[in-house]
């Protein structure tokens, strides 16, 4: 089941969802009703976990570490349902019990892969949402992926990008984050590393913050400035 939102329908409190760059004239929500009430944390409370889809695994004990000293914070996590760091993030937040929203390059009901399915399928069960501004039987194009990365940044404070090669969809999200002045953060890495170097690029360009630890986040959280 999902919901189908529009800037005339939309409730006051949630009037951000339509201040994204180039707004979206429609947007279909699925998830339980129920669910609806962590929307209320966003923008202040959304932090976007992005990165490659193909991620060599070696920032998995990082996610799990700083996620986990989420659980008990009011943060919601925000990815795009995407194979790699996305699945990752939204995995690792249903594990600690942290909301979760993804959002979603395709139609509101594609069975767009057997991966993707199951994971919105967790997600949903899991009191998690899932948000796309395609409808039924809108047929999937690349530039969708890339157009849903400004809703990704534009409802949330901050974008981590967790590991991006010099060409990647998470450097697009952070584009969008720094335009919409938000907070961006990247995992730093070996000046040599290719498998990061669009972090690389994000901190020595000064575009990002490097991100060690939940304790970073208190640049933007200072609640959180206290965890290590």
């Amino acid at each position: 089941m999902y919901y189908r939102l529009t800037p005339e329908t939309t409730p006051p409190h949630l009037q951000f969802l339509w201040q994204a760059p180039e707004p979206p004239q429609e947007l279909y929500i699925a998830g339980q009703r129920s669910a609806f009430e962590m929307l209320r944390q966003l923008p202040l409370h959304g932090l976007a976990v992005v990165g490659a889809r193909d991620h060599t695994g070696r920032c998995e004990k990082l996610m799990d570490t700083v996620i986990k000293k989420l659980k008990d914070s009011p943060l919601v996590i925000v990815s795009g349902l995407a194979r790699g760091i996305d699945t990752l993030a939204h995995l690792t937040a249903i594990k600690y019990g942290i909301p979760s929203i993804g959002i979603s390059g395709v139609g509101i009901d594609t069975h767009y892969t057997d991966e993707y399915q199951a994971l919105k399928n967790n997600l949903i069960g899991s009191g998690g949402l899932v948000i796309t501004e395609y409808g039924p039987k809108v047929v999937t194009k690349p530039m969708h992926f890339l157009m849903r990365n400004r809703l990704i940044a534009s409802y949330t404070q901050a974008t981590w990008v967790v590991e991006a090669k010099k060409r990647s969809g998470a450097l697009n999200t952070a584009r969008w984050a720094r335009e919409e002045g938000r907070t961006c953060y990247a995992t730093p890495c070996h000046p040599d590393d290719t498998d990061f170097a669009g972090n690389r690029i994000l901190i020595e360009r000064d575009q990002a913050l490097p991100l060690w630890s939940t304790s970073d986040l208190g640049s933007v959280w200072l609640d959180l400035a206290a965890r290590k």
